[in-house]
């Protein structure tokens, strides 16, 4: 072998142990996000599911249900990380506290 493909060779070889470090951690993170979309599981669907199933009050009669229910018939957004409806207008809150009584 000559020492220009020696040469040649040693530069792509330097390029490839270099581009793992760079290309592997992004490949997995796109990885990850490809399993996340195609699943449909993200944080807050992770911790919805875990509350629905373990916290009393998100049972038949509980508190935080009832409070869900309304919040959906208003078409708002329930956030299940801080346990509240998302209201952004007076109108929303009007109709949540309508609702909630």
């Amino acid at each position: 072998m000559s020492n220009g493909v020696k040469a040649t060779m040693v530069i792509v070889g330097l390029f490839a142990l270099c581009g793992i470090a760079v290309v592997g951690p992004v490949l997995g993170d796109a990885g990850d996000s490809a399993v996340r979309t195609v699943l449909g599981v993200d944080h807050e669907t992770q911790v919805a599911n875990r509350k629905t199933r373990t916290n009393s009050a998100y049972k038949v009669n509980g508190e935080l249900r009832k409070a869900n229910e309304c919040c959906v018939s208003c078409n708002l957004d329930w956030d299940y990380i801080g346990d509240r409806c998302v209201m952004s207008t007076q109108r929303d809150n009007d109709c949540y506290m309508k609702c909630a009584q």
